[in-house]
């Protein structure tokens, strides 16, 4: 029979076995020495004292071995296979500590065949709990891309698991197995059972076990070797349902493209969809429609044509009807894998973008203003619906009571920012507000580097003196450096465009680096930068090395500069409008100071419902909900229209992952990788799954029969004890 310690750092108690010898040296009885003349007595005497130190000797020695049961009985003892498990029966060592975990990702929801893979895990699930005993604990866990603990900590009631297996929501996005096994193996270091046990139910799709990410199994092989062999957590994977055809044609939709997330109402938004095709071994035709807020819209279907595992494009144009956010999606006919059929994003329509330009040269004569240009190109001609609704204050009259009242802030050649300035400024761009610098020939570098320091807002640093073209026709802007998302428009060499102002003055600019670096979203064709963007928080910068009127540069001249101005600033206030994120990341609202996070609800995918919160205060305050694991579509919705189904939303998008769309099953090759050294065990199906739970060696705990053993010799300690005082009396007594 195997046995082992389960408590070893109890074995320090060993130490106490000094401690019955240590007390008899201090207590030893000391006799004083008195002439006696009877010395007929004095073999009689050697005899008694003889019997005596034996007596002692055998206390001393039983009291040692009481204090070696005792820490050997802290120290949890425990065997398998042999007699005395036998012979204490199957009640102690048939308990067990299970936890289930389900693969919550996209691929389980495949249709070809009789049921789906989450339907036969969660069949396969309810059958392990019909064969748990009452005193077994079982935990729930769902892998996602975010592991979420269903049940957790473990319970010994059975019927709350199965309730939660029956409220699982339908799958979608990714699975991070590994992870998943990690918590669970972190789960069962808290329980109390010998036997401890982990059983994934996933589909045998690769993508979720991240075989190639050998840190993270390094990782899981050290939380299991920490525990002792008696306990060490027993990991088996099986695949329940028929097996699944990978060869089965299916399309999926891949992440939706638009032309802007925000853009002002009027104008189109181009939507950009490709379809890719998986197992089609010829060209194949697909019906792809276009959903706006739900409702599909039939005249704009279209039929693609995508090639043997290929892919092609589809574009859709739409002029959104209304003001606000709106929840645009791209949606093929079903096919077996439903999960990624759909491309969904969220785009938002504002009237008048509000931009507040800070003019730091005033001028009486408004044409010698700095941001005069800048005013005429952002302003509607008559009778034309405004995209920017700009006001124009000088550096001198800006308060912060202006900053939550806008969406962009330029603050063109401003000789030096206020240091008033610098908290409202900051909340404004983390709220997601946008910031344009521009200079000129009134900046101060010196003190817009300690402000810069201060605040953190600047993607760059700013050199100490002004740059200047070599010749009176100056530089033009390097066509090849422009390849943003936004800049790219302007890269063509039409005549009066973009790349054919000329730039005579600028200042020298250097992004900064770190583990977001500044982009460079333009340059001049001497290599400077004249345009740097910049992420803070949710808010987005970018600064101009040039001046924003016609003083350094010919740019208001050319017919590119209105709509250069117009796709700047609805690219600072894009963060505004983020409402398309990837599973995990929060989704977060600008709201006003008064908002009730407790009289709103986001409904999300399935019709599912989340709580709220409301963090921050104003101009900073937002609305957010952390529980994104689901991919699909939300919506921030008052609570009372909830119940109705109607009413004004906001929505968000939480994005599903394409490599779902992979079928591909664990290579042979792969799978012994992931078993090395008895790490995990794949079972085939249920049969097989209790055959190896047969064959685990129970393991049974002898702690409380050493403590039986520990009363039946301190009984045995105290009558000793007690003959041996009693004796000594006698001995004092007889000569008398």
């Amino acid at each position: 029979m195997g046995w082992e310690l389960l408590n070893t750092p109890m074995l320090w108690g060993l130490a106490g076995l000094a401690l019955p010898l240590l007390a008899h040296l201090l207590t030893r009885k000391r006799f004083e020495r008195v002439p006696w003349a009877a010395m007929q007595f004095l073999e009689l005497e050697r005899d008694a004292r003889r019997r005596v130190r034996i007596e002692e000797l055998q206390l001393i020695l039983l009291r040692m071995l009481l204090v070696g049961l005792l820490v050997v009985a802290l120290c949890r003892p425990a065997g398998s296979n042999g007699w005395l498990a036998q012979l204490l029966g199957e009640v102690e060592t048939s308990r067990r500590d299970v936890v289930i975990i389900i693969d919550g990702s996209g691929s389980m929801g495949w249709r070809g065949g009789r049921q789906t893979p989450r339907a036969a895990a969660v069949q396969f699930a309810h059958r392990v709990l019909e064969e748990l005993g009452p005193g077994d604990n079982v935990a729930l866990i769902e892998a996602r891309s975010n592991v979420r603990g269903v049940i957790d900590p473990p319970t010994v009631n059975h019927d709350v698991v199965r309730t939660a297996l029956g409220r699982l929501p339908a799958p979608g996005g990714t699975a991070d197995l590994p992870t998943a096994i990690r918590h669970a193996v972190s789960l069962l270091r808290e329980t109390r059972n010998l036997r401890r046990e982990i059983l994934v139910l996933t589909d045998g799709q690769a993508q979720g076990w991240r075989a190639d990410d050998g840190v993270l199994w390094d990782r899981l092989d050290d939380q299991l070797d920490s525990f002792p062999e008696a306990t060490r957590p027993v990991i088996r994977v099986a695949t329940p349902g028929e097996p699944r055809s990978i060869s089965t044609p299916h399309f999926h939709v891949q992440p939706l493209e638009v032309s802007r997330t925000l853009l002002p109402l009027g104008l189109a938004v181009s939507i950009r969809a490709t379809v890719h095709g998986h197992n089609n071994t010829e060209t194949t035709n697909r019906r792809v429609s276009l959903e706006i807020n739900g409702q599909r819209l039939s005249e704009r279907t279209q039929s693609v044509s995508v090639p043997a595992d290929g892919e092609a494009a589809v574009e859709f144009s739409y002029r959104l009807p209304a003001a606000g956010s709106h929840h645009l999606a791209v949606v093929l006919d079903e096919d077996p894998l439903p999960g990624d059929n759909r491309g969904e994003i969220v785009v938002t329509a504002v009237d008048a973008l509000p931009v507040l330009l800070v003019d730091g040269a005033p001028h009486p004569d408004v044409t010698r203003s700095e941001t005069f240009f800048a005013q005429a190109a952002l302003t509607a001609a008559a009778n034309q619906q405004p995209w920017v609704a700009g006001r124009v204050v000088s550096w001198d009259r800006l308060t912060a009571n202006d900053f939550p009242t806008t969406g962009v802030i330029v603050l063109a050649n401003v000789a030096r920012p206020d240091p008033d300035w610098k908290r409202p400024l900051a909340e404004f761009v983390a709220s997601g507000g946008g910031l344009l610098v521009t200079f000129g020939d009134r900046t101060d570098p010196a003190a817009w580097a300690t402000w810069a320091k201060s605040t953190g807002l600047l993607p760059i640093r700013v050199g100490n003196t002004i740059q200047a073209a070599g010749d009176e026709t100056g530089v033009r802007v390097d066509r090849e450096s422009l390849t943003g998302s936004w800049m790219n428009r302007f890269a063509s060499s039409r005549q009066g465009g973009f790349t054919e102002a000329r730039f005579n003055r600028w200042w020298p600019l250097e992004p900064l680096t770190g583990p977001e670096p500044p982009r460079v979203a333009a340059r001049l064709d001497n290599g400077q930068p004249l345009l740097v963007t910049g992420r803070k928080d949710r808010g987005h910068i970018a600064v101009w090395a040039s001046s924003l009127d016609a003083d350094w540069n010919t740019l208001p001249a050319r017919p590119d500069y209105v709509s250069f101005l117009h796709e700047m600033v609805f690219a600072l206030a894009g963060s505004q409008s983020t409402r398309t994120v990837a599973p995990g990341e929060p989704l977060l609202l600008p709201v006003d100071a008064d908002f009730q996070h407790d009289q709103y609800v986001m409904v999300g995918p399935g019709g599912l419902r989340f709580d709220v919160q409301g963090t921050g205060t104003a101009p900073g305050r937002l609305a957010r909900l952390n529980d994104t694991l689901l991919p699909g579509h939300y919506a921030l919705v008052p609570r009372q229209l909830a119940q109705d189904g109607v009413g004004p939303a906001e929505h968000f998008v939480v994005t599903a992952s394409p490599g779902e769309s992979n079928l591909a099953r664990l290579e042979e090759a792969t799978r012994g990788q992931l078993t090395r050294g008895g790490r995990i065990d794949f079972v085939a199906n249920h049969d097989e799954l209790q055959e190896a739970i047969g064959e685990s060696a129970p393991r049974t705990e002898f702690w409380y029969l050493v403590l039986l053993l520990l009363l039946g010799l301190l009984l045995g300690e105290v009558v000793m004890t007690r003959r041996m005082v009693r004796g000594g009396y006698r001995q004092e007594a007889s000569p008398s």
